[in-house]
């Protein structure tokens, strides 16, 4: 096997150099257009010069244009990718030429017959093979690109239209958390405007039923009994609507305060007083001899 190494070395400092001087290039903001074509078409040309230096026709890094093409589809501009063939395909064309005319040193690596590049038919059947992988990977490629950017630009659409609903989405919601919030609002203000005759109205219920107002006869006790419970049931559902409102304004809260269970059976009690006497219910409480602690009772919400 013959190497060009010194072809090798040539060809790996020319790409070092070029490189090493668009990464000073790069850092400008405003850089030259056609820099990148350079860099393109210098590639092909050190692709050329390892080709030739490691057997031309017969080199293992004949890959190397097919690499190059769809590396130039990837990162270029659809135009770059054809130009970048026609130029790649004319480089191992004329590499093939010269080294049959003998212009170019062959170096021969065929193990088989050292004279391959020289054989008419083998150099027509390696270059159209050759050319046609490059066309078929430089369409190949620019189709996938192409087909990715039309992805890019559907999913661009499509993430302007999930803004603008977004958008949408959020003003609905805005109006719906202020109808809602006007909802609350007048269940609260309404609970409270009702709440305040019907309190009034239970008191003289009561005061009528428990005779301060005079005697009554058994229909008459009867009619405004159904009628306070009616009234209590009334105050009742006006007291959810409030703790209704209060929870969707976040108010509705545990209060607990710290007392004695006596205290609370005595309460409870006072309560039910009058409707165990109604009821003629025999009732008895006996006070622990002990005295039960103090414990967090919830009494009342807020």
């Amino acid at each position: 096997f013959q190497f060009d190494l010194i072809g090798i070395l040539i060809a790996a400092t020319i790409g070092f150099i070029f490189n090493l001087t668009s990464s000073l290039v790069y850092r400008s903001i405003y850089y030259p257009k056609f820099w990148p074509y350079i860099g393109i078409f210098l590639d092909m040309i050190v692709i050329t010069l390892i080709v030739h230096a490691t057997g031309g026709i017969e080199s293992i890094f004949l890959p190397l244009y097919l690499l190059q093409l769809v590396g130039t589809n990837v990162h270029f501009s659809t135009i770059a990718a054809p130009l970048n063939l026609v130029f790649g395909g004319s480089m191992f064309i004329i590499m093939i030429i010269l080294e049959y005319h003998g212009i170019l040193p062959h170096n021969a690596t065929s193990i088989i017959n050292e004279r391959l590049y020289l054989h008419e038919t083998y150099l027509f059947g390696v270059s159209v093979t050759m050319i046609f992988l490059m066309g078929i990977s430089t369409y190949r490629s620019g189709y996938v690109v192409r087909s990715l950017h039309t992805v890019q630009i559907e999913l661009l659409k499509a993430n302007k239209e999930l803004a603008r609903l977004n958008k949408i989405y959020s003003k609905v919601n805005r109006r719906l958390k202020e109808i809602d919030q006007m909802k609350t609002e007048f269940i609260s203000v309404a609970s409270h405007q009702m709440r305040t005759p019907l309190s009034a109205t239970k008191w003289v219920l009561r005061m009528i039923l428990d005779g301060d107002l005079g005697s009554l006869n058994a229909q008459q006790r009867e009619m405004l009994a159904k009628g306070y419970q009616t009234n209590e049931r009334m105050i009742i559902l006006i007291n959810d609507l409030l703790n209704v409102s209060r929870i969707e304004e976040g108010r509705f809260q545990y209060r607990f305060v710290h007392m004695s269970l006596e205290e609370v059976l005595k309460s409870v009690i006072q309560e039910l007083y009058n409707a165990i006497k109604k009821k003629d219910i025999k009732f008895e409480y006996k006070k622990p001899k002990i005295s039960l602690p103090k414990v967090n009772i919830c009494l009342l919400y807020t």
